[in-house]
């Protein structure tokens, strides 16, 4: 058998040119949409437009990913309510989401099954032997999805709580995370230092 060595070129178009002629391609016929966030491919299966179909994304090392941090040393959460946190630094952001704190949207092409993780750092002001109730929440279209709680003891070393779940997600949903915290000063903080941290990243895996 003589090997054969041959190019094969695929169906390639901006975004705004596969929504103007969203073909249903062929069975394994495979697209190529040029996306600002990247060039995002799709397979076809003989049934489905386009830009209904799964994305699979090109990034090294997973998916097209979204993370936010805190910069600053820390940032005060008022006590005895909800409060939505506000991150203040996009760190990555190869999805093409678009983020206007505290609201995270998942782009027009970016619907998926998505892994996320959050975790806020706690550092509370007062004194040893105190107990302080916390409580991390992440919100999908404003209905709460996940949360987790702690105590918290003042005066310890600083405490972190995390989520990590997976969620599939639509074009358009807006993601955020919300905190609670119970404490007679109100001098609870979260931070983005030392060893453990503060982030908030949804990763896509399809």
């Amino acid at each position: 058998m003589t090997d054969t060595l041959a190019r094969m070129r695929q169906l390639i178009g901006t975004t705004a040119e596969w929504t103007a002629n969203n073909l249903v391609l062929g069975d394994g016929e495979i697209g190529v949409e040029r996306a600002a966030s990247g060039p995002r491919i799709r397979i076809g299966d003989g049934a489905t437009a386009f830009l209904s179909l799964p994305v699979f994304t090109g990034a090294l090392g997973g998916g097209a990913r979204v993370q936010l941090t805190y910069a600053a040393a820390s940032a005060g959460l008022p006590s005895n309510v909800e409060t939505d946190i506000g991150w203040n630094t996009v760190s990555e952001n190869t999805l093409g989401a678009t983020y206007a704190a505290p609201n995270l949207t998942i782009p027009s092409d970016g619907g998926g099954l998505y892994d996320i993780s959050l975790s806020l750092q706690m550092i509370a002001g007062e004194a040893a032997g105190t107990f302080i109730q916390a409580g991390l929440y992440l919100f999908v279209n404003g209905a709460r999805k996940r949360s987790v709680g702690l105590m918290h003891e003042a005066g310890s070393t600083s405490n972190q709580m995390q989520i990590a779940c997976t969620q599939r997600l639509a074009a358009g949903d807006v993601l955020k995370t919300r905190a609670f915290t119970q404490s007679a000063s109100g001098s609870v903080a979260f931070t983005q230092s030392g060893s453990l941290a503060s982030w908030f990243e949804i990763v896509k895996r399809s």
